[in-house]
């Protein structure tokens, strides 16, 4: 944050953010080897044109512990809204990504929570990747 200036650079807010929701997964032992850090919320959210940033934010933590479950009470405490918000959260993502036939993509495990498998995360970073080498720079200056 730029404070002299009284301009709040949000995006370098986000990227903190994101930081500080890893550090428990930092500290555990035995984090989960196929981990990955790849996804920033607001580059999820500019390319896939979610406009929800808590729905995005919930997406990256997805994307970014394939095959691991996530109850709404752990999302909910993670990002600090109320469990009945990641409903309705999931459902504005699941919107997004049917846009690009990717619904299918955040699983639903009854009374359980919700994951993203190893595979559709590959499929997605393989996506990410070709819409950034044909996206203008802003979508560039984003994902940094």
């Amino acid at each position: 944050m730029n404070v002299r200036d009284g301009v709040i650079d949000f995006r370098e807010c986000l990227n903190v953010a994101v930081e500080i929701e890893r550090l428990p997964a930092l500290l555990e032992p035995g984090v989960r080897e196929q981990e990955t850090t790849d996804f920033n919320p607001l580059m999820l959210g500019t390319l896939l044109g979610i406009k929800q940033i808590s729905a995005a934010r919930i997406l990256a933590c997805l994307l970014n512990h394939p095959d691991m479950v996530h109850s709404q009470e752990s999302l909910s405490a993670r990002f600090g809204f109320s469990s009945r918000s990641v409903v309705v959260y999931m459902s504005h993502l699941r919107s997004a990504l049917e846009q690009f036939s990717m619904r299918h993509f955040v699983h639903a495990i009854y009374k359980s929570g919700y994951y993203v498998s190893a595979a559709d995360v590959e499929v997605m970073r393989a996506f990410i990747t070709s819409a950034q080498a044909s996206a203008p720079e802003s979508l560039h200056a984003v994902a940094n």
